[in-house]
């Protein structure tokens, strides 16, 4: 901070450079990278986008998705939940909120939620159907070609 407020000294607009400091000065504790390096903690926001894009827009835009506001933060909050392995601890908050709120009245015991629960066992494939069209489909209904000799 020394040295960014010797360089906004030198700065022709103090006002704008009181502005950025004032800014800088109030996290100060935020940037102490060096002490997050030496824990171990990431400094970049590469993780939080990333888990943005896999986590969050994954479950809300897919093709044809539609939310109303209301149901967004519950979901995402269960969804954090299974991604964090916290599903249980989650489900009892959640339900306690609820029962607390007057939502729900009879007892709901916490169950694995879908992802985590075993898949059932696959389908057999279909087999294989050729490319090619058959020969009385449409697409091979061509006017039949005249000779040269009919031309003429």
């Amino acid at each position: 901070m020394a040295a960014v407020t010797a360089v906004a000294a030198t700065h022709p607009d103090p006002q704008v450079c009181d502005e950025h400091l004032g800014y800088l000065r109030k996290r100060v504790d935020q940037m102490a990278y060096p002490t997050f390096r030496a824990a171990g903690w990431p400094i970049g926001s590469g993780i939080v986008e990333s888990a943005n894009k896999l986590v969050v827009e994954a479950r809300l835009k897919g093709a044809g998705m539609h939310w109303a506001r209301a149901s967004v933060n519950p979901m995402l909050a269960l969804r954090n939940a299974v991604c964090n392995d916290r599903w249980r601890e989650v489900w009892t908050a959640s339900m306690t909120h609820m029962r607390k709120h007057g939502r729900i009245v009879r007892p709901i015991t916490p169950t694995d939620p879908p992802e985590l629960l075993p898949s059932p066992a696959p389908a057999p494939e279909p087999p294989v159907q050729p490319l090619t069209p058959k020969p009385i489909h449409p697409w091979r209904r061509y006017p039949p070609k005249r000779s040269v000799a009919a031309k003429s």
